[in-house]
This record gives C-alpha cells, sequence and structure tokens, in this order.
C-alpha cells in the first residue's frame, strides 16, 4: 500500500462527493459552475497518474452513470471530454505501463463487510443532511427508472467483486476496507488504498428533476449552464407558464410532458385546441365528451360548500347574474343535502321547476329561476353522454381533447374533472400531473386548480398552467407556483404583473425583469426558480421534442 495509492484515492473521492452535491443540489448548485468542470479533469489526470487502468476505468464509468443518472440533459459527452482530457494529460507525464490488477475474488467475507460499511456510511450522511441518495433509495421510494436499477446492481456487484479481491488478514486490512466502504455507493471510494484494488467508481442516483433549458443568462442566482428543477414527491411542483401566443409556451409545455412520461409520473393532459394528440403518438387520447363526470360528486366536502363551488363555476362559464347564481346555489344546496349521493340534473330541474311555479321560494324572483332552466338542460345533455371515468387515467399520458365542445361547457367538463381527479388521486396516495393548456378558460378563484396549487403538494399532485391570459391568473396561483416561466409579453400591463411577481420587494431587479420580458425572442423565457433565482433560458424548438 502505496502513499501515492492513498494520496490518490483520498482526493479522488472528496472530487466525487463534492462533484455529487453538486450535481444533486436543488435548484442553482451550490458550486461555482467553472469549478465544478474542472472535477472530472482533475480526476482523469491523478488516475492515469496513480498508474492504475483499473481505477481509469471506474473512475470513467462512475461519470457515465452520473450524466445519466442525474441530468439525462447532454452532460455525459462534456464529462467525458473533460476526464479524457485529464487522462491523456496525466499519462504525458507517466513512465512505465498501467497496472490492471484484476484477478479471481478471494474473500466473500470482504464484500459482505464492504456492503455493510456502505450502508452505514449512507446512513451518516443521510444524518448529516448532504444531499446524496443511493440506487437501493430510490428503488425502494418507487421513483427508480430502468437505468436507475441497472446502475445500482452495476455499482454493487462492482464494489463486492472489488472488495472480495482485498481479503485482508490483518486488523489493519480490514479497517481499511471498512473506511474505504463507507461513503460508498456514492463514489466506491478508496478502495484503491488496498493492494492490487483500484478506486473510485459509483453512481449518485440524484432526485426526479426537470430540465427546463439552457441559461443564456443569469438575472439573479448561481451560475448555472442547464436550468433543471426538481420534481420530487413532497416538493412544491406547481409551474405556471406565460407568454405572448407563438411565443414557445406549448411547445416548452410538449417538452415537460414528454419528461415526465420518461420519469413514470402519471400526467393527464386537459387540451382545449386538440393539438397534444397530434403531437403525442405515445399519448392515450380521450375525448372529453366521452368522459362521464360527475357535476354532483361531494369529493370530500361539506354540501353547502361544495354547492357553491358547482354554482360559481356554471354562473362564471354562462355569465350568470348575482341573482341566477344565488338561485342556482340554494337549489344546488337542496338536492345536494337531500338526495343522500344520488343527485342529478333531474334532482335539480325538477326542484327548479317547482320554484319557478312558486312552490319553493329561493329568495328571488320566479323568472330568474326559470332563466336557469335553459343552462341547466344544456348541461345534462352534456354530462349525459359520457361512459368514461375520468380517474381510470391513471398510467403513462393521458390527453383529453376538449376541441370539440364549446368553451362555456368545456370549462364546467374541465372544472369538475380537476376535481375528480384530484380526489381520486388523493383517495389512492398516487402522484399526479395536470396539465391545464388554455389555463384562463378553467381558472377561477377558489376552483379545483386553486385547490391543487394550494393543498396538491402533500398528496403528490401538482399542476402545470399554460396561457397566453396573464391577468387571468391569480396573483395567489403565482406566488404559490415553484417555478414561473415567462416568455415575451408585448404588453406592458402583462410584463408589469409578472414582473412584480418576480421581483416584489426589489425596484431594481423589478426594472431589468420588465425590460426583458417585452422584448425577448422566440423560443426564450425569464424563469424564476422559488429560492433559486431568475434566469433567461432558451428553451427547446419543436426539433428538440425527440423527433416529434
Amino acid at each position: 500500500m502505496s502513499l501515492l495509492e492513498v494520496t490518490v484515492s483520498a482526493i479522488v473521492t472528496v472530487l466525487n462527493v463534492a462533484l455529487g452535491i453538486y450535481l444533486s443540489a436543488p435548484g442553482p448548485a451550490p458550486l461555482p459552475y467553472s469549478l465544478a468542470t474542472l472535477m472530472p479533469a482533475v480526476c482523469g489526470f491523478l488516475a492515469s497518474r496513480s498508474g492504475s487502468a483499473l481505477l481509469i476505468i471506474s473512475e470513467a464509468s462512475y461519470l457515465a452513470a452520473a450524466a445519466v443518472l442525474y441530468s439525462r440533459s447532454g452532460l455525459l459527452a462534456p464529462l467525458m471530454l473533460l476526464y479524457t482530457l485529464g487522462v491523456v494529460a496525466g499519462l504525458l507525464k507517466r513512465r512505465g505501463p498501467l497496472e490492471v490488477g484484476l484477478s479471481a475474488p478471494a474473500g466473500y467475507r470482504s464484500a459482505v463487510l464492504s456492503l455493510g460499511s456502505s450502508l452505514v456510511g449512507s446512513g451518516i450522511l443521510g444524518l448529516v443532511g448532504v444531499p446524496l441518495r443511493t440506487p437501493a433509495e430510490a428503488f425502494v421510494a418507487g421513483r427508480a427508472q430502468a437505468e436507475v436499477l441497472a446502475a445500482a446492481l452495476a455499482v454493487y456487484a462492482t464494489q463486492a467483486y472489488l472488495s472480495s479481491l482485498a481479503s485482508p488478514a490483518s486488523t489493519a486490512g480490514l479497517a481499511s476496507l471498512v473506511l474505504a466502504s463507507l461513503l460508498s455507493p456514492y463514489t466506491l471510494p478508496l478502495l484503491s488504498v488496498l493492494p492490487a484494488l483500484s478506486g473510485p467508481t459509483g453512481v449518485y442516483p440524484r432526485g426526479l428533476r426537470l430540465r427546463l433549458g439552457k441559461v443564456v443568462e443569469v438575472v439573479r442566482g448561481a451560475r448555472v449552464g442547464a436550468l433543471t428543477v426538481p420534481f420530487e414527491r413532497g416538493l412544491n411542483r406547481n409551474i405556471v407558464i406565460v407568454g405572448a401566443t407563438g411565443t414557445g409556451k406549448s411547445t416548452l409545455a410538449k417538452n415537460l410532458v414528454e419528461q415526465l412520461g420518461g420519469l413514470g409520473i402519471p400526467v393527464v393532459v386537459l387540451d382545449m385546441h386538440g393539438e397534444y394528440c397530434r403531437w403525442c403518438g405515445d399519448c392515450e387520447c380521450v375525448e372529453a365528451s366521452e368522459l362521464s363526470v360527475d357535476i354532483f360528486g361531494l369529493y370530500g366536502e361539506e354540501p353547502g360548500a361544495r354547492a357553491e363551488f358547482v354554482a360559481d363555476a356554471i354562473s362564471e362559464t354562462y355569465s350568470l347574474g348575482n341573482l341566477q347564481r344565488i338561485a342556482l346555489t340554494k337549489a344546488l344546496s337542496h338536492v345536494y343535502g337531500t338526495a343522500s349521493g344520488r343527485a342529478g340534473f333531474d334532482h335539480l330541474l325538477e326542484y327548479l321547476w317547482r320554484a319557478s311555479y312558486g312552490e319553493v321560494d329561493l329568495g328571488v324572483p320566479q323568472s330568474v329561476v326559470r332563466s336557469l332552466i335553459p343552462y341547466v338542460e344544456k348541461l345534462r345533455d352534456v354530462f349525459r353522454t359520457g361512459d368514461r371515468r375520468i380517474e381510470e387515467c391513471l398510467d403513462s399520458v393521458t390527453v383529453v381533447d376538449f376541441s370539440r365542445l364549446s368553451s362555456g361547457v368545456a370549462a364546467v367538463v374541465a372544472e369538475i374533472a380537476i376535481s375528480e381527479l384530484y380526489y381520486a388521486f388523493k383517495e389512492m396516495g398516487r402522484e399526479l400531473v395536470l396539465v391545464v393548456d388554455e389555463a384562463h378558460r378553467v381558472l377561477k378563484k377558489g376552483g379545483a386548480v386553486a385547490r391543487v396549487f394550494r393543498e396538491g403538494r402533500k398528496y403528490g399532485i401538482s399542476s402545470i398552467l399554460i396561457t397566453q391570459d396573464v391577468g387571468s391568473v391569480p396573483r395567489e396561483l403565482l406566488l404559490n407556483s415553484a417555478v414561473l416561466v415567462s416568455f415575451s409579453l408585448p404588453e406592458v400591463s402583462a410584463a408589469r404583473y409578472v414582473a412584480r411577481a418576480v421581483s416584489p420587494d426589489d425596484q431594481a431587479l423589478y426594472e431589468r425583469v420588465l425590460g426583458k420580458l417585452t422584448s425577448l425572442p422566440q423560443f426564450y423565457a425569464l424563469a424564476s426558480v422559488a429560492g433559486a433565482g431568475s434566469y433567461i433560458i432558451k428553451t427547446p424548438g419543436p426539433r428538440s421534442l425527440s423527433g416529434r
């Protein structure tokens, strides 16, 4: 065991842990971007200077696994290039052949000891709050994709093999093996300090992340190359995308849907124009008219509160007057309270007809009650046609096409569908991402979307809203979003609304953001990440969507 082996392994281990923290940290990374990019080159230089071919290969496999599991965003090529340059630089200064050091396993008990030490080390890192997760954690949590499982098996198998080669007989040798394995499988560090073994490899399984785009300018925050946001369950994952027509909103939304599909999170897209089905060949497409949504479902609410919610949705959809809304609320409250779970439009219409003839007093003129009947009859016909439950949309990406429904009816169906999905997935304890295009058509104060923004986090339910009508997005939703992405906003009033939400207490930042929002090119946007910073990003164009 040489001092050079110990020194090289210790330095490379520290660099690997630092790079893992850099890659896995939520929001902008805690290390300077320039420093992080130097790490692979330094690791390559030190590995080649150590003279161990196995050390070089294992470190290269770590970098490949890190790039795949942490970003899926094009990091593999630059990481491997920098590492290769470091290896070449080290080899140019080295004399003599490289040592491979492969042989048959000699001590299986050493493998058990090494893997056990890894579990202890991962527990210690978890207790001190280091933001790294083991492959085993990711797999047990049910978030792991196939490549995570494959990398985990490769990492543990490599560690078991390398440690079995040691078979140390002395107490010092056993202590070295334990110390060498403590931080595994984050780095598989220090195994090269044991005779005939070489070193650092491993995987830093990071949390789920979504890539928003390439950073072209830092408005506020740490410098990063690509802007990614954490998308783990339990975090605030609500995203609002705004901008004028043709600026790139829907293209970014489709890219995010594609990423979510790859992560295995159920996604339901409420598509008002019917464009997502044409784009997404792998999505399951459902006509909104085929849905059987229950407008009279309570969804865990009290009858009075649900009656107000539905009455407001119908009133805003059909621009009903205040007296009409009052009468409708009272009628719905009666139906909800007396139908014992069997409420329907027939019950509601019967009650309204009775009120229109003076048999029931709803506190408004009979003519006002009578004016409600045509709207209720129209809704009855619409909600009677479908035979598929919205909560059957459990897996992969489902697109609900609203383009064949009238604007008013589509808004009501979407409002109730969001309520049903929220309640169903909440009861099942399953994750869900609702993507609402043309969100201004369904946004209502106190409605289903607002509930998702306020309460969905604890149930793993979140929403991505896309709209060109910036003013329709209540300030409450902007403040409760994890990410606000704004494409170009030529209208100054809209730009001011967004700029003030991004920089409420900083006048200089407000003026800077305002100037940028009115002049962004197509596919460029201002992305503001809560608690992290604001960036000008270049979002994926149409040709970047995996060939679609």
